[in-house]
């Protein structure tokens, strides 16, 4: 991923936050309060994707992975592990303990990505939507994952409207 400019270990750690909601608040609040840094991720993202160094999956997993490791922290070391094998990530790219402005940084980036358009969105358990390939899923209580061969069967239609029905 590339550096951004803009974003410092400073800025994050002065917001303390502690739980998912206090960390998208302290995102939301970086985007309200320096959109010209959003604009600058979005476009270093774009050219990153130009060059091809990084695929929309890859950044759909990096976001993905992000999102997991910002709503349950424990799970840190088992989403490093999984961005490694899959060649996410290197050793040297990941420390080994959940750091919150890594976290912070990337799903700054993923608001970047979805507030500019231009390149593909990044589907979210919350707001539904294929996913574009397997990894870690983190599903809420009440939530349901349906199985490829359902959604084949059904249809994509079929589920995408539905989803869009009870929103």
């Amino acid at each position: 991923m590339p550096n951004f400019a803009g974003v410092s270990e400073q800025t994050v750690s002065q917001g303390g936050a502690e739980s998912p909601q206090a960390l998208e608040a302290q995102i939301n609040q970086f985007a309200a309060q320096n959109p010209q840094a959003v604009e600058a991720i979005r476009v270093a993202i774009q050219q990153v994707m130009q060059t091809g160094e990084l695929t929309p999956q890859e950044l759909n997993m990096v976001i993905q992975l992000a999102t997991v490791a910002a709503q349950n922290p424990e799970m840190y070391p088992n989403v490093r592990k999984f961005a490694i094998q899959n060649g996410i990530a290197t050793e040297q790219d990941l420390p080994l303990q959940y750091d919150q402005g890594l976290v912070f940084v990337l799903l700054l980036a993923a608001r970047a990505v979805k507030s500019g358009g231009g390149t593909q969105p990044v589907p979210s358990l919350a707001e539904g939507g294929e996913v574009p390939q397997t990894g870690p899923v983190k599903a809420h209580e009440g939530e349901y994952v349906v199985p490829a061969n359902v959604v084949k069967m059904k249809g994509k239609e079929f589920f995408d409207n539905l989803v869009e029905k009870y929103k």
